[in-house]
């Protein structure tokens, strides 16, 4: 079986985990990287031996001829970088978030589809590993019905994430849109789509312009979830603490801390799912983009298909609705 042909745009930050994780891939080959910056652009390929390196996406388009393109660039490039690749023939694996207003993203989906390619969101945290055993568990019926959910995601500052995104201080818009999307996606993954959202924001950190603290309600068919995140935490023996609860009718699915997942089913009663993954955040890229390329060959739907991760989207721009108005806001529910 041929190699699907993969071609990198965006050789930022992120990139060398969509590189790393497509090292990974079974019959998955980089065949070019670009990047309007010319210096990261060739880094990026001597790092992770890739010979073709290009600076304009249509010229390695036209000259790679790529079975797919991993656009891993900002939400504000999405939509032309989406209609240039259909024009190319290439199916579209886009980082999230997809677009900077719904409908954006609806004309990033009607792009792909009138050009008859397909396209992934790569919204990839629901394929880190405990979120994976948790959606497992709860489709085997081992807690019961989901009641309620509690994440906790906690960073103490900023100063790793400016100094790696500098472009983080600008965005009127930082970790609902860029970071707690992530808890909303995963969410919905775990306990269905949102209903409604009651959210409020902060800014403390006087070096952004976008918001470092959210705090959200969110309602489902039959859970309610509590989401609280940070980027200025303090007092914590971690940099980054990450908790989740999910309660049901019979028992409780909890992540603790340290990464271990456990189902407490009675009083002192707790059964070890799965220990700490020491390669968490790689293998979520792995996972999502394993799955790009595993659908692409079978014809099955994507995970993160656009349909699916507008409500997402959607979800996260209510919040930033109730939080300007302090009221809580309904999701529309879309096909």
């Amino acid at each position: 079986m041929t190699s699907t042909r993969i071609a990198l745009i965006g050789c930022g930050h992120i990139s060398q985990f969509h590189l790393r994780a497509w090292q990974q891939v079974p019959d998955a080959e980089i065949v070019g990287v670009c990047d309007v910056d010319g210096a990261k652009a060739h880094a990026r390929a001597n790092e992770f031996g890739v010979s073709a390196v290009f600076t304009d996406p249509d010229s390695m388009l036209a000259a790679v001829r790529p079975d797919a393109v991993d656009v891993a660039t900002r939400p504000d490039t999405h939509l032309a970088l989406t209609q240039l690749s259909t024009r190319h023939g290439a199916h579209v694996l886009c980082q999230k978030p997809l677009a900077a207003t719904m409908e954006e993203a609806h004309a990033i989906g009607a792009a792909a589809s009138a050009g008859g390619v397909r396209l992934m969101v790569n919204e990839n945290w629901r394929w880190r590993t405990w979120y994976r055993l948790m959606r497992m568990a709860i489709e085997a019926g081992r807690i019961g019905t989901p009641l309620t959910a509690r994440v906790e995601y906690l960073v103490e500052g900023l100063n790793v994430r400016l100094e790696r995104q500098p472009y983080f201080a600008t965005m009127p818009r930082l970790l609902l849109y860029e970071a707690a999307i992530h808890f909303v996606d995963c969410l919905r993954f775990l306990v269905g789509d949102v209903q409604s959202v009651y959210c409020r924001l902060r800014s403390v950190d006087d070096r952004i312009a976008g918001e470092d603290v959210v705090a959200m309600i969110l309602t489902h068919k039959t859970t309610t979830s509590i989401l609280e995140t940070s980027w200025s935490s303090r007092g914590y023996p971690d940099p980054v603490t990450e908790s989740v609860r999910i309660e049901g009718s019979a028992a409780t699915l909890s992540l603790a801390p340290d990464g271990t997942l456990s189902l407490l089913a009675g009083s002192g009663d707790a059964e070890v799912i799965a220990p700490p993954d020491p390669d968490f955040y790689l293998s979520a890229f792995v996972g999502a983009q394993r799955h790009f390329v595993d659908a692409l060959r079978s014809g099955a739907p994507f995970e993160t298909r656009p349909e699916d991760n507008l409500q997402t989207l959607d979800a996260v721009f209510a919040g930033y609705r109730s939080a300007a108005t302090g009221e809580a806001v309904r999701v529309l529910a879309r096909p």
